[in-house]
């Protein structure tokens, strides 16, 4: 493995009721210390690259995911 790469791993992602959907590869969750009940977030920056991060048991009234404003 490359120096300075602590892992890798890749998943498939899969189309449910009209969304894309990805499972959680067990290297993140255990990194991030994520289980069920839990928010993963996603921030995209200029150039490209977008860091994921997590929220623990899930403190948001309501998550809106694209596509679901009325």
């Amino acid at each position: 493995m490359t120096a300075g790469i602590e892992w890798s791993t890749a998943v498939a992602i899969e189309r449910r009721d009209g969304r894309l959907w990805a499972p959680i590869p067990p290297q993140l969750a255990g990194q991030l210390h994520v289980g069920e009940g839990d928010v993963l977030c996603y921030t995209a920056f200029e150039g490209g690259a977008v860091e994921v991060w997590s929220v623990r048991k899930n403190p948001y009234e309501r998550l809106e995911l694209p596509g679901d404003h009325d």
